[in-house]
């Protein structure tokens, strides 16, 4: 049997044979073969790393000591503004558009406030503010939403009580649990619900220790850790956990050491990092354990603020310890998650009471107050706002 191989090439029409006729013995066509054109390789430049820095994007609006930054769901930040100039309460708030590096006004809070009160972003996008306190220090129960799409702050329900130094957390089920703070610089061991369908607020149980100037983290599985905190004027080394589900608090792991004033942050693997001035710790909630984390590269003197990168590495901005530096943050650094390492990055601009958030290009804003004190030692209030680019591979 023959095997026959038929070519076809474009412009080329196969002869019509004659059922009656032999097929004509015609020369066999010659194929030209064209080497294809040579390439010239095309070089790519090694991957170079490009280092940390902070990038200035222009003053806020408003000089104040930001309280908080919001990201909202359109991409914009909201900084509610704490005390201005004049050390005093404020109702403004302002906000940065990422895409044009600018700062304009927006709506004033209802109610004013000086600081210790929370900032809360619901999942239809509204904010929720609540509690705090005045400059005659009393404890707020008043509660209002900022509406991104009018720019304007409206009331909603009271808290049951007054609270200032309490925390606030947004859960899966899109409540918001508030818990400790009160009063008095002692604490509270109340807590109760916010729910943004009725805009009213429920008691839900107690906390099995009083607390103040702490923080909440919610976990992976929906309950949320608290820790530490000042009771009874001491710092705490205790700790427990929340259960939506059942309202109901337990004991967990006691901390290494106790803890007031710090920060902490949920990680990608699902341990939470806290960073004080009594040193760094991460919760297990797989063990319901906590060990140290480690020193960092610099030197530990509490920190202002922790923001979770992308890449799962956590930048933590610290605050100044230098006696010719009253007010101000001096370091900052990078924590890596996978190894327990941490880095110094390039140095922090002189300021203090930051408010800081991460956004979808990677970058951190800070917002903060600068670093100069008045005669009596407080910060004087600024205008002062910049980018952390973390770095990375660039080419």
């Amino acid at each position: 049997m023959a095997l026959v191989l038929i070519a076809a090439s474009a412009g080329c029409t196969a002869p019509s044979l004659s059922p009656s006729a032999e097929p004509s013995m015609a020369a066999a066509p010659t194929a030209t073969v064209t080497a294809p054109a040579t390439l010239a390789p095309t070089l790519i430049p090694p991957a170079t790393a490009r280092p940390a820095a902070w990038i200035p994007t222009g003053d806020r609006v408003k000089a104040s000591e930001p309280w908080a930054a919001t990201l909202l769901l359109d991409g914009r930040v909201l900084i509610v503004d704490g005390p201005n100039e004049a050390d005093q309460q404020t109702r403004s708030s302002q906000l940065y558009d990422p895409a044009s590096g600018t700062w304009t006004a927006t709506g004033n809070l209802i109610t004013p406030r000086y600081d210790a009160y929370t900032v809360t972003r619901l999942r239809d996008g509204k904010v929720l503010v609540a509690g705090g306190s005045n400059t005659r220090s009393d404890a707020l129960a008043a509660a209002e939403l900022y509406d991104p799409a009018t720019g304007v702050w409206a009331r909603t329900g009271h808290m049951t009580e007054g609270r200032s130094g309490h925390t606030a957390t947004l859960l899966p089920n899109g409540q918001v649990l508030v818990t400790g703070g009160g009063p008095t610089g002692y604490g509270d061991a109340t807590a109760e619900l916010y729910n943004p369908a009725t805009g009213s607020w429920t008691a839900s149980g107690r906390m099995r220790k009083a607390r103040i100037a702490y923080a909440a983290t919610l976990l992976l599985d929906g309950k949320v850790l608290v820790a530490g905190g000042l009771g009874d004027d001491n710092a705490l080394a205790t700790a427990e956990i929340y259960d939506p589900g059942a309202g109901t608090w337990t004991a967990t792991g006691r901390m290494v050491n106790r803890h007031a004033d710090y920060v902490s942050v949920l990680l990608h693997d699902g341990k939470v990092l806290l960073v004080g001035s009594n040193g760094n710790e991460l919760y297990d909630p797989s063990s319901a354990t906590w060990t140290l984390s480690g020193p960092m590269a610099t030197h530990n003197a509490g920190a202002a603020s922790l923001t979770l990168l992308s890449d799962g590495r956590v930048l933590v901005v610290g605050c100044c310890n230098d006696p010719g530096i009253p007010w101000g943050m001096d370091r900052a650094e990078l924590f890596d998650e996978a190894t327990g390492a941490w880095t110094a990055v390039a140095a922090v601009p002189a300021g203090c009471e930051d408010a800081s958030v991460g956004l979808p290009n990677g970058t951190v804003l800070f917002a903060y107050a600068g670093c100069l004190a008045d005669a009596d030692g407080y910060g004087i209030a600024t205008a002062s706002a910049e980018l952390f680019d973390p770095g990375g591979e660039t080419r």
